[in-house]
């Protein structure tokens, strides 16, 4: 297994964070890879969106969803600080969840880190005060070894379960973030909060429309535009 140390502070701090000294995640071929440069990383997306909702309301407990390397989780322990007393991580994979509960551990100390391997919200143990999500859109059950693919595509399986009345939900490749939402609902602490962090092509008025069938509140926090940097595998996968 290819491995190696990438320091995430600097995604950190074009965030806004003051970020004291590096931040170190351990990589490998199963993880999704950090890019190099700033902007093509879709973790600035999430630690803008962790930061409004900490200004808003404390968050004690949070739990995040495909964590694949674990930087979703170490990004809210930096944000949110000393009120966050409980994590949980979540992967469809043993051996990603082996490494992304060590990273995230190096910062963890003094809270309580449960780590569960499972689909989507399925693993989790009791109520949050916040529920992330970053899922990939595209369904495709083979060769979903490498940290790319897996966050690209997901096995049709995991959403099997799931009823699923508008199409347009298949349409728009929104099946995995609307099979979330429908899960997250019996996970979370009154007036807790579900972030879906979803690249794609879409209209937003159907994302709100969507959010607000299932029961919750809609709200945008961020939007944005990134670089494409699996280009032929998502091109392919949206032409099908």
């Amino acid at each position: 297994m290819v491995t190696k140390e990438t320091d995430i502070s600097r995604i950190l701090a074009a965030s806004g964070l003051i970020v004291r000294g590096p931040v170190m995640v351990r990589e490998t071929d199963e993880t999704y890879p950090i890019k190099d440069r700033v902007e093509d990383n879709w973790l600035i997306f999430q630690y803008l969106a962790d930061l409004q909702l900490s200004s808003q309301q404390k968050i004690r407990s949070a739990a995040f969803i495909g964590t694949g390397g674990g930087s979703d989780a170490i990004g809210g322990i930096h944000i949110f600080g000393n009120d966050l007393e409980r994590i949980a991580i979540t992967d469809t994979r043993k051996s990603v969840l082996e490494v992304s509960r060590e990273n995230v551990a190096r910062y963890a100390t003094g809270k309580r880190l449960l780590a569960s391997v499972g689909s989507l919200c399925q693993p989790l143990l009791g109520r949050f005060d916040l529920i992330h999500e970053n899922l990939p859109n595209i369904k495709d059950g083979d060769n979903l070894n490498a940290g790319i693919r897996q966050a690209t595509f997901y096995d049709p399986a995991h959403v099997s379960h799931v009823r699923i009345i508008d199409q347009r939900v298949r349409d728009y490749l929104l099946e995995l973030h609307y099979s979330f939402l429908v899960e997250a609902r019996s996970h979370l602490n009154p007036g807790g909060a579900a972030i879906c962090s979803i690249g794609g092509r879409f209209p937003i008025e159907f994302s709100r429309e969507m959010v607000e069938s299932l029961g919750y509140e809609c709200k945008e926090d961020m939007a944005g535009y990134k670089v494409q940097t699996e280009l032929g595998d998502v091109l392919r996968g949206f032409n099908k």
